[in-house]
Formats: structure tokens, sequence, C-alpha cells
């Protein structure tokens, strides 16, 4: 998770502030056999000094809703994420498998519904893989015409249906304690691992990159020629002849 705007890491602190717009929010880490006592943590610093701010704002122009200022929550919606409830994804679950049973839907219903799982697979992007079909469905017909959803797009919601409970992010879980590493040649490749610090791991977490690379796949006619001998001369440029050994490993990011 990037800082916005700069690309730079998510702080590893133990209080962060967002501001979506109008809305002022503060996540504050701690253990949780701490939470009942309510210590006083930095966010209480901060939202303490907001207290008198109605006045001011009123000034302004700026209404605050009283129904929004909650503290010392464990669980609710922030930026549109469920903290330790998602109530909604069963019943999507529910919609979409009504839609598998008829066979029958409108692009419009299709495009909301696609609208609303992608929120929910932000949090295991993985699940994009089985929605291809999906996005194909309905093109070229009126809005609100209902047509006959295919097999293909009927079992990639079912597929949704079934990986839901696993649409999510556990910021609980622990890094591993071991850091990968690849490496990779025309000929063959290799993955090693090596025991590493816990607070090693957590940094590095931090710092790698979890966004995919794009890959230019070959040509039909590049393909041809290679078949035939008549490999891109980069092949002859950068890389070696003889192959590499097998304990060569180049590691690409941590764990």
């Amino acid at each position: 998770m990037k800082a916005s705007g700069i690309g730079l890491p998510f702080p590893g602190v133990d209080f962060i502030e967002l501001l979506p717009i109008d809305d002022h929010v503060g996540i504050q880490r701690l253990p949780i056999s701490q939470f009942p006592e309510k210590p006083w943590l930095r966010d209480s610093e901060v939202f303490d000094q907001f207290d008198p701010a109605p006045v001011g704002c009123a000034s302004v122009g700026l209404i605050q809703h009283e129904k929004k200022r909650k503290r010392n929550q464990v669980a609710g919606a922030i930026l549109g994420a469920d903290f330790d409830a998602r109530s909604r994804i069963p019943i999507l679950s529910l919609i979409i498998l009504q839609i598998v049973k008829r066979r029958a839907c409108t692009p419009r219903l299709l495009s909301v519904l696609l609208g609303c799982w992608i929120h929910v697979i932000l949090f295991r992007r993985t699940n994009f893989v089985v929605i291809e079909q999906l996005f194909k469905e309905g093109q070229g017909i009126p809005q609100d015409q209902i047509f006959t959803s295919s097999r293909q797009a009927c079992c990639q919601l079912q597929y949704l249906a079934v990986l839901a409970p696993v649409a999510q992010s556990d910021l609980r879980v622990n890094r591993s304690p071991h850091l990968y590493c690849t490496a990779a040649s025309p000929t063959g490749g290799a993955v090693i691992s090596a025991n590493i610090a816990e607070t090693a791991s957590q940094k590095l977490w931090r710092y790698s990159k979890e966004r995919g690379f794009h890959a230019r796949l070959q040509s039909s006619v590049d393909e041809i020629l290679s078949e035939k001998g008549f490999g891109p001369e980069s092949n002859q440029l950068f890389t070696s002849k003889d192959p590499l050994p097998t304990h060569n490993t180049i590691p690409v990011h941590g764990p």
C-alpha cells in the first residue's frame, strides 16, 4: 500500500490520518487487550483538538454530522472498506446465484453488480482472473434489455460466490519468516529461500512492489521465426551462450 501521490511506502507507524473529501478518519493500532482500558494515545490527542471545531466550521458554512462522529470503534466502514464486518458479500452472492439460476440479466444490472464485486475483490486481487467473460456479456444491446447469459459467464458468477469468503485482507497476519529469491534463464530456473528476522521482513514487505508488470508477448510472425531458429537479435546481444549455474539466483522482491 503506497502513500498517495508520492509513490512512497505506507508509513510504518501506529496512527494514520485519512482525509477523504469532507471526512477526517484516524486509525490507531494497539493490542486488542488494551482496548477496554481506553489508553490515551495519538488518536485521542488528535481528535480531542477538534472538539471545539463546530464553532469554526459553522463560520465558514460547514456542518458536522453527529452520526459520523464515532470514537473507539473496532469495527465499521472506513473509505468504503468494512473492518471485521463483510455482511454485504453474502447478499451479493445470493443475487448472482439467482442470475445463474435464471440465466437472465440486463446489461445495466450486470454493470452495477460488477461494480460492487470489483470493490469486493480489490481486497484479494487474484480473483480478477475469474471474471474476464463477465465484461463481455451484454455488449451491443440496450441497457435494459434482458439477455441470456452464456455458460462461461454463469460459471464465473459461481466462482465469485464460492471465492467471496476469501475476498478479504488480514491486517493482523504475520509476516513470512523467509526471504524468497528466484532466478530464470532460457534453459532453467530456480527458487531459494533464507531465514530472515521479523523486523527485516516487515520492512521488506512495506517496500515490496505489489503491482504486476507488463510483459509483451511475441507476435505470430516472431513465433514462426523463433520456431525456425531465427530468434530476436537481442537474444544474441544480451544473453549468455553458456547455461547459468544452478546456484546463480537473483532476488527480485521480498516475501
